[in-house]
């Protein structure tokens, strides 16, 4: 399952990149918004299934699984923050990635 979301996560970022020739008549902006929109979704559908199909099973295991997916999600809504507005990428880019980091 841990294979699967960073294979979704490499395909989408890959897949819905500006510079790919199958979105390339797409304003860049644009692109990218939808990307980070997808990737927000996929992440947060892995985050709920993680919660709700294997909560018990193995504790440690669990919490490292669920803390990765939780970091998928806040990093995507970070990327999407940063695509929104200059305003936001300069905060985003300094003391949140720091902080986050």
């Amino acid at each position: 399952m841990y294979l699967v979301v960073k294979l979704s996560a490499l395909l989408i970022i890959a897949l819905c990149d500006p510079t790919n020739c199958i979105v390339g008549t797409i304003p860049e902006r644009t692109v990218l918004i939808a990307r980070q929109a997808v990737l927000i979704i996929v992440m947060m559908a892995f985050l709920a299934l993680q919660s709700i199909v294997g909560p018990f099973i193995d504790p440690v295991s669990n919490a490292s699984e669920w803390t990765s997916r939780a970091g998928y999600v806040i990093t995507s809504i970070l990327g999407i923050g940063n695509v929104m507005s200059k305003e936001t990428k300069a905060i985003l880019q300094g003391p949140v990635l720091y902080v986050y980091v």
